[in-house]
C-alpha cells in the first residue's frame, strides 16, 4: 500500500521548529556580523553628526567589552586603542566601568572663535551652543596613555602631553591624576595635575610643577618650580593660589639670581609677592586690588637696595665708585587698566593715573659727575611725594657730598675770585631750612 503524505495536523508542530530554527540562524548571523554592523552603525551616526571621515575597527564586542582600534576621526582626532570593559547590569544603570584610551592624538587651534578641531568644527559648534550630541557615560576608571595635543595659539604652536587615571563615581563626581609636560614658543613645564569635581561642577586643583621655563623676548626664566592651587564652581573662580620659585631670570640685560613669587586671590581680593636679587641688588613687590572693581584700582609697595655698580648703569655719564641705596616706595593706581590702554600721554597725565610715596636712602663712597669732578661721597635721604600739579622731591635732612673736587678745566673758564674759591670746596651741604626752602652750604678745604 503505498505510503500516505502526513495529515496537517501532524505537520503543525513543525512550524515553531523551522521558525526557532531561522531565529537561531538569524541570531548566530547577527552574532557573526556584529563587529561590521556596529561599525556601519557607529560611522552612520558619526556622519549624521557632520564627522567625517571617521574610520575605526572594531576588534572586539560582547557583553563584557568593546575594542576600537585605529580610530580617525576628521584630520584631527586618533586614537590607537579605545577599550571599554562593563557588564550588563552596569549598562542597564549608565555606567561603564574601565576604560582606556591610548596614544590619543588631537589637533586644535585656538583663536577667536574658541578651540575648533579640524574636521570636528560641527561638533565643536554644536557644543558651544549647549548641545552635545554624543552623551559620555560615566565611567569608573579611565586611563590615559600616550595622549598628546598639538594646538596652534595666538602665541605660536603648544604641545600638551598627558598620561595617568581619572575615576568617577554615581553620583557623578570625578578624582583626576594626571602627568603633564606642555611644550611652546614661549616656554614649557612638566609636572603633576590633581583635580577633584563634585556632582555639582565644584572643581578644586593643584598643578605641581616639578621644572619649568618662560621664554620671552623681553625676559627669559629657568628652573621654574611650584604649585598652582584652584577653586571654583560653573559661577566662577573662588580661590586661587601660587607659590613659584626659580633659579635664573634674565631680563632687560641683567642677569637675576634665584628667587619667587605669590599670588592668592580669595573672597574678591587679589594679592601678588615678587622677590628679586641680582649682583647689584635686590627688588621686592606687592601688589593688592580687587579685580572686579572698576575702575581697577591696585595698591603695590617696593622696597629694594642696589649698589654703586647698578646705579652706574642708571647714569651711564657718571662715574660711581661703592656704595650702595636703598628705597621703599608706595603707588596707589587709581584705574590699572588704563596703563594698558595705547595712547600718549603728557607727564601730568601718567602721573595723575597714581599717587606716589617714596623714600630714597643713598650712601656712596664716590660719585663724579661730568663737569663737577670727583666727590669722595654722597649720602642722603630723598622723598618723593604726589602733588596735585605733579611731584615734590625733597631732601628732608640734606644731601652731602664730601671730598668734592671741581672739574679743572670747567674753573679755567672762571673768573679768577671764582675758581679760585671753588677749587678750594671740600663739603658740599644741600638742605631744607626750617624758615627758607632751600639751603646751600659750603666748607671749605685745602683745595689739593
Amino acid at each position: 500500500m503505498p505510503d500516505q503524505p502526513p495529515s496537517p495536523k501532524r505537520r503543525w508542530w513543525r512550524i515553531p521548529l523551522i521558525a526557532l530554527a531561522l531565529l537561531a540562524l538569524l541570531l548566530v548571523g547577527l552574532w557573526l556580523a556584529r563587529l561590521p554592523l556596529a561599525e556601519w552603525a557607529g560611522r552612520h551616526l558619526l556622519a549624521e553628526q557632520g564627522i567625517e571621515p571617521a574610520r575605526f575597527e572594531i576588534t572586539r564586542l560582547d557583553f563584557t567589552g568593546l575594542t576600537l582600534r585605529d580610530l580617525r576621526l576628521g584630520t584631527g582626532l586618533s586614537a590607537d586603542v579605545i577599550e571599554l570593559r562593563y557588564d550588563l547590569a552596569a549598562l542597564r544603570r549608565g555606567r561603564i566601568g574601565d576604560a582606556l584610551i591610548r596614544n590619543l592624538h588631537l589637533r586644535a587651534r585656538w583663536g577667536e572663535e574658541g578651540l575648533t578641531i579640524p574636521g570636528l568644527e560641527s561638533l565643536s559648534a554644536q557644543e558651544s551652543e549647549g548641545e552635545i550630541p554624543v552623551p559620555l557615560l560615566p565611567f569608573d576608571r579611565l586611563r590615559l596613555e600616550g595622549a598628546r595635543i598639538e594646538a596652534e595659539t595666538p602665541a605660536g604652536p603648544a604641545t600638551l602631553e598627558f598620561d595617568g587615571t581619572a575615576r568617577g563615581d554615581a553620583e557623578g563626581g570625578l578624582e583626576a591624576e594626571l602627568g603633564l609636560r606642555l611644550d611652546g614658543d614661549m616656554g614649557g613645564f612638566a609636572g603633576t595635575l590633581s583635580a577633584v569635581m563634585d556632582s555639582e561642577g565644584a572643581v578644586g586643583a593643584t598643578l605641581t610643577v616639578t621644572e619649568g621655563a618662560i621664554r620671552h623676548e623681553i625676559a627669559t626664566l629657568a628652573g621654574l618650580t611650584g604649585t598652582l592651587g584652584f577653586e571654583g564652581s560653573p559661577d566662577g573662580v573662588d580661590r586661587l593660589s601660587a607659590a613659584f620659585e626659580f633659579t635664573s631670570l634674565d631680563a632687560a640685560g641683567t642677569a637675576f639670581e634665584p628667587g619667587r613669587f605669590e599670588l592668592r586671590f580669595d573672597e574678591g581680593v587679589a594679592e601678588a609677592e615678587a622677590s628679586l636679587a641680582w649682583p647689584e641688588g635686590r627688588l621686592s613687590l606687592h601688589a593688592t586690588g580687587d579685580p572686579s572693581a572698576r575702575p581697577l584700582g591696585v595698591h603695590v609697595t617696593a622696597e629694594g637696595a642696589f649698589d654703586g655698580a647698578m646705579i652706574q648703569t642708571l647714569l651711564p655719564d657718571a662715574r660711581v665708585g661703592g656704595g650702595r641705596a636703598t628705597f621703599g616706595l608706595g603707588v596707589e593706581l587709581h584705574d590699572a587698566l588704563a596703563l594698558t590702554e595705547r595712547r600718549e600721554r603728557s607727564p601730568a597725565e601718567w602721573l595723575a593715573l597714581a599717587t606716589i610715596d617714596g623714600t630714597l636712602e643713598i650712601a656712596l663712597e664716590e660719585l663724579a659727575l661730568e663737569g663737577l669732578g670727583r666727590a669722595g661721597a654722597l649720602q642722603g635721604r630723598v622723598t618723593l611725594a604726589s602733588a596735585p600739579d605733579g611731584l615734590v622731591i625733597e631732601a628732608p635732612d640734606g644731601l652731602l657730598l664730601e671730598g668734592l673736587r671741581p672739574d679743572a678745566t670747567r674753573l679755567e673758564a672762571l673768573p679768577e675770585p671764582a675758581a679760585a674759591l671753588l677749587s678750594t670746596i671740600d663739603r658740599l651741604k644741600l638742605s631744607d631750612g626750617e624758615r627758607t626752602p632751600f639751603q646751600l652750604s659750603l666748607a671749605l678745604g685745602s683745595g689739593q
